[in-house]
């Protein structure tokens, strides 16, 4: 199960991430789960058609709150729920081997730190110790970070992660977009 708070698809470079890595899983025989909120949006394409993927991965969308969705309040608002949402719809699935989540809130992925399923992140920033975050890195397997400042940050600041848990992983591209003109 990858969980993602951010609307999608979008045009947002997020969002492209997201559909790339589970295009990446996918190519790679795991099956996946990608689980977003569902909020308004104006792409009417599939995900496999907007952003031009080769391999189809299932998403669900779950209910979460879409008010005020760029005030800092309505997305904290709508990351508190869907982590809610998350939890529950999860707890009853359970038919799935662990929990791969990105840091895009501080909300979204609390529940399933609870699950009795691996969790692993991915980290694109680095993180200040409050409650939420030693929670998360006291009961995660492991941590992608994109680079060794953001593993040098987690290490310093949350002393139950060790440094065997945090792989440095960095943001790649796929080349079939760029295009070179001449």
């Amino acid at each position: 199960i990858y969980i993602a708070h951010c609307r999608f698809p979008s045009e947002k470079a997020h969002s492209l991430q997201i559909a790339k890595m589970c295009e990446s899983f996918k190519g790679r025989g795991v099956e996946l789960e990608l689980v977003v909120p569902k909020k308004h949006r104006q792409i009417k394409e599939t995900v496999t058609e907007f952003f031009n993927l080769k391999e189809k991965f299932v998403v669900t969308y779950l209910w979460t709150l879409d008010w005020f969705p760029t005030s800092t309040f309505g997305f904290l608002l709508s990351a508190f729920i869907f982590g809610w949402s998350t939890f529950f719809y999860l707890w009853r699935q359970r038919d799935f081997d662990l929990i791969y989540s990105i840091d895009l809130d501080p909300w979204s992925f609390v529940g399933a730190l609870f699950l009795g399923r691996p969790c692993f992140f991915e980290m694109h920033g680095p993180k200040k110790s409050t409650i939420l975050n030693r929670l998360l890195f006291k009961k995660v397997q492991g941590v992608f970070a994109i680079n060794e400042s953001i593993k040098r940050n987690l290490l310093a600041n949350f002393p139950t992660l060790k440094p065997e848990q945090v792989l440095i992983s960095p943001n790649g591209v796929d080349l079939s977009f760029v295009q070179v003109s001449r």
